[in-house]
């Protein structure tokens, strides 16, 4: 095994991990596909921005951050009913 799998492994066994909520944006219904771009970077801590599937770390309230996503990309009310918003959680280490 590789030095960082193990280092992996260790993080997620460790006593000291917690987990983070991150919220997940699924676009695989939208018609057209969002770009991520800074006029939603300051949401918080993107974590994934390429593909269907972006995550995002935030101390917004879930209702509160998916109501300026859609704001930031302009999106009609059909758009955003098509877009999937999740809440997961990670787990950190410190």
């Amino acid at each position: 095994m590789t030095v960082g799998i193990k280092n992996f492994i260790r993080g997620i066994l460790s006593l000291t991990s917690y987990p983070v909520r991150v919220y997940g944006i699924n676009q695989f219904r939208l018609s057209r596909r969002l770009v991520f771009s800074k006029k939603v970077q300051h949401l918080g801590k993107w974590y994934i921005t390429m593909g269907n599937r972006w995550l995002c770390r935030t101390r917004m309230p879930y209702s509160e951050f998916k109501r300026e996503f859609a704001k930031q990309y302009g999106l009609t009310d059909d758009e955003f009913e098509k877009l999937e918003f999740t809440v997961d959680y990670l787990s950190f280490c410190e």
